[in-house]
């Protein structure tokens, strides 16, 4: 059976609970609402399959992608849709990819937002239901339920999409236990990601400010132009903010103390992919292929099997396209994990102990001055008793 011996150890993708077919695993969430798997004992027949699907327990190097003997490519590219390029966070590459699907009868599985306003997988069938599954969404996803979903699409031959994190897309590979034919994967080159209690604490502080519920959130706004991003926040009634309040969720995301431990362990943050496809931002562009520089957005996109080739090249007229040195794209994410922040415990102890409001003028410069945070926060050492 699963053992989680640290949190650095799950990632939290739910292959094990998919796979379980006693329904023995469930997810329990921690004080940051990130889920890990529970074993219940009565149920569990000690079979290995949680095991054998867990991304985190297999070595990744047992079929990695270059013993295929495929050689990766990279390139710089935005869709020539100027609606679809404007309205996605980089350079609407997804998008593209999404309706090519589609147009093909196929279905697209990725990140939504629910009616709470919670982060989870979803599916779509047309293009209508696949605007909900673009741009970033910075806040874990849960795939509880989409592994068994997307099995079935795949049995009745129809074309899949499933993008997600490294980790969620090789969990999904994992599951299936097999390549289908009709199954495309796109991985996102990925910084880490943070805290769903956190992100849902956020959007209750947002409500209690502005006296409205949170409907909507474009975390990549290019009101600005892409590379100054900013956040802008959609009310229910109609109405939206791109402030200080509705860019506190990217301090706070960027600070490190809301992560999912096993980010700071993270197997995926090279070029050894798990994806046909990786998108991403092309951050850095400008130092090495300042031609290619658009206000709009540019996408990152390697080209990591032979699937994943025929795609591409079966877009490239709708895409603008440049093939890129591998040496001259790489960014953080692709190098080595997220360092843990390391007030990340004493972070803990406050969240656990005090309204979100404190802990944001803590650690996330909200309020007045910082001189009024930190008379608040001596305060609190005193009441505390520390």
């Amino acid at each position: 059976m699963i053992k989680i011996q640290t949190k650095e150890d799950c990632c939290g993708c739910s292959a094990c609970v998919s796979i379980c077919a006693h329904d023995a695993i469930i997810f329990e969430e921690d004080e940051l609402g990130f889920c890990y798997p529970h074993v219940q004992l009565d149920k569990c027949t000690d079979c290995h399959l949680c095991e054998n699907v867990c991304p985190i327990l297999r070595n990744m190097d047992d079929d990695a992608q270059e013993s295929s003997g495929f050689v990766q490519r990279a390139y710089a590219a935005h869709s020539n849709d100027k609606s679809i390029h404007l309205n996605s966070s980089s350079g609407g590459i997804f998008l593209t990819i999404s309706r090519y699907v589609i147009e093909h009868g196929g279905v697209v599985y990725g990140a939504l937002y629910d009616e709470n306003m919670a982060v989870t997988h979803g599916r779509a069938s047309d293009n209508v239901e696949i605007k909900a599954l673009s741009g970033s969404k910075y806040s874990q996803s849960t795939t509880l339920g989409v592994f068994k979903q997307v099995k079935e699409d795949l049995k009745s031959d129809k074309w899949v999409l499933f993008t997600g994190t490294p980790c969620q897309v090789d969990g999904l590979r994992l599951f299936l236990k097999r390549d289908y034919p009709n199954l495309i994967l796109i991985d996102l080159i990925c910084h880490s990601v943070p805290s769903p209690k956190v992100f849902k604490d956020y959007l209750s502080f947002v409500r209690s400010k502005v006296g409205k519920k949170v409907v909507g959130f474009n975390m990549r706004s290019k009101e600005h132009g892409w590379g100054n991003n900013s956040m802008r926040l959609c009310f229910e009634d109609g109405s939206s903010c791109n402030n200080k309040l509705s860019n506190l969720w990217s301090t706070i995301y960027w600070s490190g103390l809301v992560l999912r431990p096993s980010c700071t362990k993270c197997q995926y943050a090279n070029l050894n992919r798990r994806g046909d496809i990786t998108i991403g931002d092309f951050w850095g562009v400008e130092n090495h292929y300042p031609e290619l520089v658009d206000k709009r957005g540019l996408s990152l996109v390697f080209v990591n099997s032979p699937k994943g080739e025929q795609v591409f090249n079966s877009l490239k007229d709708r895409l603008n396209v440049h093939q890129v040195e591998q040496e001259k794209c790489m960014q953080p994410a692709l190098m080595y994990p997220v360092k843990a922040n390391t007030s990340h415990p004493n972070f803990l102890f406050y969240y656990s102990h005090l309204p979100f409001r404190y802990v944001a003028m803590r650690y996330w410069g909200w309020g007045f001055v910082n001189t009024f945070r930190w008379k608040v926060s001596d305060l609190i050492h005193k009441c505390l008793g520390r």
